[in-house]
């Protein structure tokens, strides 16, 4: 699931909410998106006017973790969350496939669980 990485903080949390909504207790989402080690809003250059959003969001472990549990408060819910950061590389990229991306981008995969 990639449907928060387009987003900024507030449209991540808006994204993130309407998951709650449409999930039960007991859904298992996982995805994955561009992470970064030090967590930053940012404006990709590559972004257009007629982008959804434009800035990005780069989470890492512990801002993950902050969205979900702002989550939950305002949408009533419970969240296990399980995510970790890896480098790009391991997905076999190399320095040239990824050069369009600002300094500092990393893979951030994700495992999360509705309890209430």
């Amino acid at each position: 699931m990639k449907v928060l990485q387009p987003f900024g903080w507030k449209g991540q949390i808006q994204a993130a909410k309407q998951i709650a909504r449409l999930s039960k207790v007991g859904a298992l989402v996982l995805g994955s998106q561009i992470g970064a080690a030090v967590p930053e809003e940012i404006v990709p250059a590559w972004r257009g006017a007629n982008s959804m959003s434009k800035s990005m969001y780069r989470q890492n472990e512990e801002s993950f973790k902050q969205l979900w549990e702002q989550v939950a408060q305002e949408a009533d819910t419970s969240w296990a969350v399980e995510s970790s950061l890896k480098g790009l590389e391991t997905l076999g990229l190399t320095h040239e496939d990824v050069q369009w991306m600002r300094e500092g981008a990393m893979l951030l995969e994700f495992k999360l669980c509705r309890k209430l």
